[in-house]
C-alpha cells in the first residue's frame, strides 16, 4: 500500500478534528461541572458541539462521565469566637482558608494518582521503543 499526499492530508485533517473535539469536550466538561449541570453523554455532546457517537467511542470519557458529580461549594463552618488578639473576621477567614486547603488537598489526590499512572505508562513506552 503506497502513501499518497491525499491520504496524508486526510490523516492530518482527521487527527486535527479529533484533537479539536477533545479540546471542546474538555472545556464543556469543565463548564458543566462549574455550573452544576447534570452530565450525561447527550448533554455533554450538546454542550461540546459534537455527536454522541464521538463521546461513545471514548471509553475512558464514558467512565469519567459516570463518576463525575457537579462541584459543590465547601460548607461554611461557623466562625470561631474572637480572641483578644484577633477580630472575629480574621478568625472566620482563617477557618475558611483551612476548609479550602482541605478541599484542595482532597481534589489534588486523584490528580497525583493520574500523573503517576501517566509517568509509569511513558516509562513503559520508552522501554519498549
Amino acid at each position: 500500500m503506497t502513501v499518497t499526499t491525499a491520504s496524508l492530508l486526510a490523516l492530518q485533517a482527521s487527527a486535527r478534528k479529533r484533537s479539536d473535539d477533545d479540546t471542546r469536550i474538555g472545556q464543556a466538561l469543565k463548564t458543566m461541572r462549574k455550573r452544576g449541570l447534570d452530565i450525561t453523554v447527550s448533554s455533554l455532546a450538546r454542550h461540546a458541539g459534537v455527536s454522541r457517537r464521538v463521546i461513545h467511542r471514548r471509553t475512558e470519557l464514558r467512565k469519567r462521565i459516570r463518576t463525575l458529580q457537579p462541584l459543590a461549594a465547601a460548607p461554611e463552618p461557623p466562625p470561631p469566637p474572637a480572641t483578644d488578639s484577633e477580630s472575629s473576621i480574621i478568625a472566620a477567614l482563617r477557618t475558611r482558608m483551612k476548609a479550602r486547603e482541605a478541599q484542595i488537598t482532597e481534589l489534588n489526590a486523584p490528580l497525583h494518582e493520574r500523573d503517576h499512572i501517566i509517568s509509569t505508562l511513558h516509562g513503559e513506552l520508552a522501554r519498549k521503543s
